[in-house]
């Protein structure tokens, strides 16, 4: 035996079930107020038919609603992703910024010179630059800049220092 719906045939004419009446509970055996004749299969008149299933109509109109829901969703998620890896990127040449010039800091100031433009070792599509420039009497003004790749092209971050000559 299957699941009821499953075999085609409405459940209301199943077999065995020709002149029972259904089942009154008690209190309930009015003198024919609300009562409604029953067809012959089964099914009480101005209610649907006790055809199991959905018609090619509802399906089609949940499919649309759902379809109309989920994309915007998966939409979202996307773009939502895609500025994730945005941000870790800029963090990255954030931290890749602070750390040259940590390691500028330690140097003593007559050995600060400029770095081109150069790759960072292990990170594909990163590079960086260290522009120094003498500025008054005893500094020296160090620009730490790194490029990260970025959707649409390659951006940058720069960093800036005073370093005092001694």
């Amino acid at each position: 035996m299957g699941l009821p719906g499953m075999t085609g045939r409405s459940q209301c004419g199943a077999a065995g079930s020709r002149g029972r009446r259904p089942a009154v509970p008690v209190g309930k055996q009015s003198a024919g107020v609300g009562r409604h004749r029953r067809r012959r299969d089964g099914a009480v008149p101005g209610t649907d038919r006790c055809v199991p299933g959905y018609l090619l109509l509802e399906v089609l109109v949940a499919l649309m609603i759902l379809t109309a829901t989920l994309v915007p969703l998966l939409t979202v998620i996307g773009f939502g992703s895609q500025r994730i890896a945005v941000g870790q990127n800029e963090v990255t040449a954030l931290n890749l910024a602070q750390a040259y010039l940590e390691e500028i800091k330690d140097r003593p100031a007559h050995l600060v010179t400029g770095v081109d433009r150069t790759p960072v070792g292990g990170r594909p599509g990163y590079a960086y630059q260290v522009t120094v420039t003498e500025g008054a009497e005893n500094l020296k003004t160090v620009t730490v800049t790194v490029w990260y790749p970025a959707p649409g092209g390659e951006k940058s971050v720069s960093l800036t220092t005073e370093k005092l000559r001694r």
